[in-house]
């Protein structure tokens, strides 16, 4: 198991301890040691890369609740040397199996007590705000412009690529992209990414360009070329989706042409949830500070505040 895979299974251990007895771990008599109920779910794995990170010092500001609360809890056992040199797999002394239970024991104590669990309700309130700032975005852009193109790119990467990606060379991947595609769409007048983390897709972007619906059509076109940008500019490391080429799989399409007055549109644009909704699997791979999962292009600033203001149509 890889680090990242570990970090992000990790983050269902307080729900498997939870439908789990007590004590978690036992040992036979030749010391082979059996885990109590967690099904398929490879808590050796977790707990050996985990500590691993814990004894390089690799963890200094984990992000995700969760990931912190654990590996504080394994640290203070002071058991994190024994697990990351194998003792799981190696006859391990009653003793430790005895304290690596009341570790677990605490650590799902904790995850479970309601301050806790206000920590992780902080992450849904990140959602939220995602989602009014979007809807704001948009109705700020219709104020500018009667009608947008809209486009939508998934860029990943491949999967001979993922051992060696990290988190800052997906970084410094889009805002390297992102510069260009300044430079080169002149009718580009707005942007918003977020960056999200999978086991089958690694770190990868979703974008949504908008650009002046009046100046420009053949959103598949652009789609296109803006994929290819990503592959330049990734040095062939990367893939992407134009979804703008396949409307059809949207029960509610905002693709393509948006005037002001189509409300169905607008409304299901501002209601994206894969634009807005935290992926917890992001956070849980950041250790070491925070990096941006979402972003957005910075509105012109309006000329002049001359002439009859365009009424303003409610979306939520």
């Amino acid at each position: 198991m890889d680090t990242n895979t570990a970090l992000i299974e990790a983050l269902d251990l307080p729900t498997i301890l939870e439908n789990s007895t007590y004590p978690y771990i036992t040992s036979t008599r030749n010391y082979s040691i059996l885990i109590s109920h967690t099904g398929r779910y490879r808590l050796f794995d977790v707990l050996e890369q985990i500590s691993c990170l814990i004894e390089d010092n690799a963890i200094s500001d984990a992000n995700h609740p969760t990931i912190n609360l654990l590996a504080t809890v394994l640290s203070n056992s002071l058991l994190t040397g024994l697990i990351a040199n194998g003792e799981l797999r190696h006859s391990p002394s009653q003793l430790f199996i005895y304290d690596l239970n009341r570790t677990l024991e605490m650590f799902r104590t904790i995850a479970n007590s309601k301050q806790f669990r206000k920590q992780l309700a902080n992450l849904s309130r990140m959602t939220t705000r995602n989602t009014v700032s979007l809807q704001r975005y948009v109705n700020d852009l219709f104020e500018f412009h009667s009608r947008l193109l809209v486009v939508r790119v998934d860029f990943h990467y491949l999967k001979s690529e993922y051992d060696n990606l990290s988190i800052e060379q997906a970084t410094q991947d889009r805002d390297v992209f992102i510069r260009q595609i300044k430079r080169e769409y002149r009718y580009l007048v707005g942007m918003c990414w977020k960056l999200e983390y999978g086991k089958d897709r690694a770190y990868h972007y979703h974008m949504v360009f908008f650009f002046n619906g009046a100046k420009v059509r053949q959103d598949i076109t652009l789609g296109q070329q803006l994929g290819e940008l990503w592959l330049k500019v990734t040095e062939g490391a990367g893939t992407y989706y134009n979804c703008n080429a396949d409307k059809s799989k949207y029960d509610e399409c905002y693709l393509g042409q948006i005037n002001y007055d189509d409300t169905n549109k607008r409304a299901a644009l501002t209601h994206a949830s894969y634009l807005t909704k935290v992926d917890e699997s992001i956070i849980a791979v950041q250790l070491n500070g925070k990096a941006r999962i979402f972003g957005k292009m910075t509105l012109p600033k309006r000329a002049s505040a001359a002439g009859r203001p365009r009424l303003r149509i409610p979306l939520i």
